[in-house]
């Protein structure tokens, strides 16, 4: 059932709960001392002082979670044990924050900064050079620029992850990352420090194929790259080589794999996915975005890779991937291995063939694809054999879902109902999102209902065909549902709402209802 409210706490978070509803009292010496003068005092004995960063953190992220974060809180919870920091979103105090971490916090490894747009360049150049130990950077959706990877190219040696994305970094900005070469071209071993980066994350910013090459020459034990594509960097480095047969091509450690279209003006180059797949063989995630020239032959260049675990293709305007020639081999020969798998505006897509390759699947997002079918082309060769058609099996280990259909399109645009049942029905279900699915009905909800022994999320968008009746099978005693959201589901009304709320209200329920 939506889990009754109980009282039941551990020991440690009943008192990181009676810390944080008492904050206020916490700081009220220093409040009434201190806070009227409206001055930053850098040295202070507060009463977290004796805390370990672990429930400094905790308390942080718990104030945060509720929106109760203060100055004062930070200025108090800012010390010398502190190892983490997370000041994301923070608005006009965030400079005296880093001011506060800079001097009291000389063990500080993980700094997160995304979405605090207030951050001068005068700031970075004066607090990021004190984190000489910083290894965690997250900087992603600020006005960070080239002059911040500077800094740490000169100052922060030990980085091993760093979050730009969205950020206005450009290709001088990683030079300045790796690269012990000043602006005039002038060797600065002062410079390009960051030899240690394991973990890049440039997406939506202006790095293009050159600074994208440059990383890739310069990181040396560089594993995670997220970018635009790493795919036509790679061949754009290599492919002349290989086409060649020059022995020892450079190999790299990565493990993920990016083939989009959402930068450069050069067009993808036959083969490129399979030479990446060649030189990164650990490779455990692909991200595909078809486009011009990108065919079925170059998608199975992906089989020579050893341990595909996350697999993703989005159909772009260019389309020449087929699933029966392209998105089936692949699946066949990684099924086993697959947790994830995403397929996204796609002329077709097997739901058979899913279900069948790929039966450890976590995770499975089915997007805006064209059309659906569940013929299995083993039974399609063998019409006249006597043996009945196997049942169509389920996946066992699914705990997120997410489909995503066009009902105003053909009719083949919605996933069958007779499909939906496989993939419903598991019992490890944790998260279900399902958009404008017309097939998606009380009978079959009620039949996947009862498989639901872990589900705590459930959200439904423009599901129309779901009544009351559809959301009173999963509102009962036998799943422990948190969250339950209904947007724009046509058949569903307000008092349906209200009374679902007094439901879990009179069962102390701990369920959230919301709708529109």
């Amino acid at each position: 059932m939506p889990r009754a409210k109980r009282n039941v706490k551990t020991l440690l978070e009943t008192c990181l709960q009676n810390v944080t509803r008492n904050i206020e009292e916490w700081c009220k010496h220093y409040v009434e001392t201190y806070g009227k003068e409206k001055k930053l005092y850098l040295y202070v004995i507060g009463p977290f002082d004796p805390l370990p960063s672990r429930l400094l953190v905790r308390i942080i992220d718990i104030l945060r979670d509720e929106k109760r974060l203060k100055k004062h809180h930070l200025e108090l919870l800012i010390t010398q044990q502190l190892n983490a920091l997370d000041l994301s979103k923070e608005g006009d105090e965030i400079a005296c924050h880093l001011r506060l971490a800079s001097i009291r916090c000389p063990q500080l490894k993980t700094l997160k900064l995304s979405g605090c747009q207030k951050i001068s360049k005068q700031v970075y150049q004066n607090f990021l050079p004190t984190f000489e130990n910083l290894q965690v950077l997250d900087i992603s959706n600020t006005s960070s620029g080239d002059s911040c990877l500077y800094v740490l190219g000169a100052y922060c040696k030990d980085l091993r992850e760093l979050d730009v994305t969205s950020c206005p970094v450009t290709d001088a900005g990683i030079k300045g990352l790796c690269l012990s070469i000043d602006d005039l071209g002038k060797e600065d071993k002062r410079l390009g420090q960051c030899k240690l980066i394991h973990k890049l994350m440039v997406s939506y910013t202006k790095v293009t194929q050159k600074g994208i090459i440059i990383a890739l020459e310069n990181l040396p034990i560089l594993k995670v790259f997220e970018c635009c594509s790493s795919v036509q960097a790679l061949a754009e480095m290599h492919l002349a080589p290989y086409e060649d047969n020059i022995p020892d091509i450079k190999k790299y450690s990565l493990i993920d794999l990016h083939c989009t279209n959402e930068s450069f003006c050069t067009p993808y180059k036959s083969g490129s996915l399979g030479l990446a797949s060649l030189l990164c063989s650990s490779v455990m995630k692909v991200r595909i975005v078809t486009q011009e020239g990108l065919t079925d032959i170059d998608l199975l260049g992906l089989l020579s890779l050893e341990n595909l675990r996350e697999f993703s293709l989005g159909g772009g305007e260019e389309c020449e991937i087929t699933f029966d020639g392209g998105v089936a081999p692949i699946l066949e020969a990684f099924g086993n291995s697959l947790t994830s798998l995403t397929l996204a505006e796609l002329p077709c897509v097997n739901i058979r063939a899913i279900t069948e390759y790929c039966p450890n699947l976590r995770f499975l997002f089915l997007v805006m694809n064209h059309s659906y079918t569940m013929a299995w082309p083993e039974e399609e060769r063998r019409p006249f054999s006597p043996k009945p058609i196997k049942t169509e099996p389920i996946l066992m280990k699914l705990e997120s879902l997410h489909l995503v259909c066009v009902s105003h399109l053909l009719s083949t645009s919605v996933i069958p109902s007779e499909s939906l049942p496989s993939l419903l029905s598991s019992p490890q279900l944790v998260h279900l999102y399902v958009k404008d699915c017309v097939t998606l009905t009380d009978e079959v909800l009620k039949k996947a209902a009862n498989h639901f022994q872990n589900m705590e999320h459930l959200e439904l968008e423009q599901c129309n065909s779901i009544t009351k009746l559809g959301v009173d099978l999963v509102m009962n005693d036998s799943n422990p549902l948190r969250v339950i959201k209904l947007w724009e589901c046509r058949s569903l009304s307000r008092q349906n709402v209200c009374d679902w709320n007094k439901k879990a209200n009179k069962k102390k329920w701990q369920v959230s209802i919301e709708w529109s």
